[in-house]
């Protein structure tokens, strides 16, 4: 292994746990500060959107300019656990308007932390490292790359520009606010990402153990009922019922699935677990980066408790991105950081055309969608707007599942989201992926040197889950997929700039 850079090695470690007294008290009122701070302005709402909103934006304002050190803490606690508050609060919630609105509330505090700080950035942005400011600046123009997308499509399908808008933008605002706070003091997230991992895990083997006692806990059954209406709506049961003699009962028939989602286990048949997040794909996300987290850090027997969860809530692309990023530790132990991130490169290239020649075959949706947001993009490579095509802009029914099926191709871009932003970017959504990938290089660049296993899970686990991008819509659009590793990514390096910095200015000239 690569010996670690001097610089790096010395510095107290950004995720390191301490359990002294002091930092216990510390943790506990941070936990306390980040429940307040996510579930005040949810049940504000319910009051009124006029209490709400306000609140929500008070307190993000305060925490930024008050309490800086601790937002890293609160954004990732809200994307992670703001869905289970709304679950609890879902017997006041009216309609589905309301429970739609108040699920924004995690990306309006982030918005506007990120408005706060890049403020201060752009007043005086030489208080930051060369890197913090290429990176951040290169994101400013790519956010207003994607906001001329976003008025075009508001013009086509206002409600699901919005959305998509939301989801390509929230990776990047991450990304900034945790580069430009662990960039300029020890943010000391480590106690808290151990705690929220706790809980993650808690909760879903709860849910494991004691499913409907679980969704009676956490109202689930509302939520899920508020969740579901759409798809009641537009006769989904009734068009599945035709074409399958498949009669659905109760909510545990919604959650049951073959393993991992694939033909390839279709005879085991698991209820599938969608955590505190209330959201299976998000769950395994987040579930494998926090496996990622503490097998970094050695809490080894920690780490294994989110195994079975992975499993359960069987989301194949969280699975791969854990398997890749150790393979990639150790190939870079063995090989060296150069050829082992050629080899991992070939890797990941021949696990997406297995991906895709094997879809093909089995006519896996996600494949066919990706062939469609392909095919237009290169029948119109300007792009089609923000929000047109995706799984967002409207139910597809199961006919048109169907006919696609047979086709090997779908009228415009689902399930893929590399296609879907193809689709509606044109080529311009290059340039968001090479953004990520960009990321990816800086914390590789680092691990090179330092050896260290945070940096290695940030670069190659950001590769990975860019790469899932091809086959699922969720790798780059749920915060807590890409969003989470780009905020993690942000930390290792915003934390290793700060401590070179110190470094260099310590030597002098």
């Amino acid at each position: 292994m690569v010996a670690p850079s001097p610089g790096i090695a010395a510095a107290p470690a950004p995720f390191r746990l301490d359990i002294r007294g002091e930092a216990v008290v510390t943790a506990v009122a941070t936990l306390g500060l980040a429940v307040v701070a996510t579930a005040v302005p949810l049940t504000a709402q319910l009051v009124s959107p006029l209490v709400g909103l306000p609140l929500a934006v008070a307190i993000a304002v305060t925490l930024s300019l008050r309490l800086p050190r601790l937002v890293p803490a609160v954004v990732i606690f809200a994307m992670m656990f703001q869905n289970l508050i709304v679950s609890l609060l879902s017997p006041a919630i009216t309609d589905q308007e309301a429970f739609n609105f108040i699920r924004g509330y995690a990306f309006l505090t982030t918005v506007v932390v990120w408005l706060t700080l890049v403020g201060g950035f752009l007043a005086a942005p030489n208080r930051h490292s060369p890197l913090v400011r290429r990176m951040v600046r290169q994101g400013i123009w790519l956010l207003m790359l994607v906001g001329g997308y976003a008025a075009i499509g508001l013009v086509k399908n206002g409600s699901a520009a919005i959305i998509y808008t939301r989801n390509i933008v929230t990776p990047i605002l991450l990304l900034h606010i945790m580069l430009l706070i662990a960039g300029r003091m020890r943010v000391g997230i480590g106690p808290m990402l151990q705690i929220y991992a706790g809980i993650l895990f808690a909760c879903g083997w709860f849910e494991m153990l004691a499913h409907r006692e679980w969704l009676t806990l956490i109202s689930g059954y509302m939520y899920w009922s508020l969740n579901t209406s759409p798809l009641f709506g537009t006769g989904y049961w009734e068009q599945i019922l035709a074409q399958t003699g498949f009669v659905y009962r109760d909510l545990d028939d919604f959650f049951r699935i073959h393993l991992f989602n694939s033909s390839f286990f279709s005879g085991i048949s698991v209820l599938r677990l969608h955590g505190p997040n209330i959201h299976a794909v998000s769950f395994g996300y987040a579930l494998a980066f926090m496996a990622l987290y503490l097998l970094a850090a050695r809490r080894f027997f920690f780490a294994a408790l989110a195994v079975p969860l992975l499993v359960l809530a069987s989301a194949k692309g969280a699975f791969v991105v854990v398997l890749f990023v150790i393979l990639a530790w150790m190939a870079t132990r063995v090989l060296g950081p150069r050829p082992a991130l050629i080899s991992m490169l070939a890797l990941v290239a021949i696990y997406a055309v297995v991906m895709f020649v094997t879809g093909l075959m089995t006519g896996d949706y996600h494949i066919i969608g990706l062939v469609g947001g392909l095919k237009g993009f290169v029948s119109l490579p300007i792009g089609h707007g923000i929000g047109s095509g995706g799984n967002l802009t409207g139910s597809v029914s199961v006919e048109e599942w169907n006919k696609a099926q047979e086709m090997g191709s779908f009228d415009g871009a689902v399930e893929s989201a590399i296609g879907v932003l193809l689709y509606q970017m044109g080529a311009a959504g290059l340039a968001v992926v090479a953004y990520y990938l960009a990321v990816a290089r800086e914390a590789w660049r680092r691990y090179a040197r330092s050896g260290l296993l945070h940096q290695g899970s940030a670069a190659f686990g950001t590769l990975v889950v860019v790469v899932n991008g091809l086959f699922q819509e969720e790798a780059l659009f749920s915060p807590l997929a890409l969003g989470l590793m780009l905020a993690f990514a942000g930390l290792v390096l915003g934390s290793a700039e700060r401590v070179e910095t110190r470094g260099a200015r310590s030597k002098g000239p």
